[in-house]
């Protein structure tokens, strides 16, 4: 009788150590894909200064898996592997623009997923300007600059 006990115990273990967090990512990608457009999406985590040449930086480093949604007048990326509900990084559709494309270094791509194209966004006015780096599909990238273009009557677009 004590095995058996024993059994169900490990059993239950296993279940809240390993499936129930496997669940909770499955059911949060979930919400977070029903909320608005969403699209695969990296992003490296660290800004790229303002000025700072692509040959001036490791490539491939600080990518980071992800999803972003579109959500009124913003963009909301979230990493691909994390519990939080909350997004990781928001661009304004008033306070952004893109600075420039390319494809991904050869180190890069390995970090990628495949077909991605890197884009540098700069968000912040005159007087703070970050530049960070996204990693999209040509698709979503088409989307993402019609997006940023088709600003509703009366606000500024790219507002610098």
């Amino acid at each position: 009788m004590a095995g058996w006990i024993g059994a169900v115990v490990v059993a239950l273990v296993i279940l809240v150590v390993v499936v129930l967090p496997l669940v909770s990512l499955a059911l949060r990608q979930r919400w977070v894909t029903r909320q608005g457009s969403a699209f695969e999406c990296s992003m490296r985590l660290r800004p790229v200064a303002v000025g700072q040449l692509q040959a001036d930086q490791t490539p491939s480093t600080n990518w980071v898996l992800g999803v972003a949604r579109y959500s009124h007048d913003r963009v909301e990326w979230f990493r691909f592997f994390s519990f939080s509900p909350f997004p990781r990084m928001t661009f304004r559709r008033n306070g952004s623009r893109v600075v420039d494309t390319r494809d991904p270094d050869p180190a890069e791509a390995v970090a990628l997923y495949d077909g991605q194209r890197v884009v540098r966004i700069a968000i912040g006015h005159q007087e703070s300007i970050e530049v960070w780096e996204l990693a999209m599909s040509s698709d979503s990238l088409t989307g993402f600059l019609a997006w940023l273009e088709a600003a509703p009557p009366g606000t500024a677009i790219n507002g610098f």
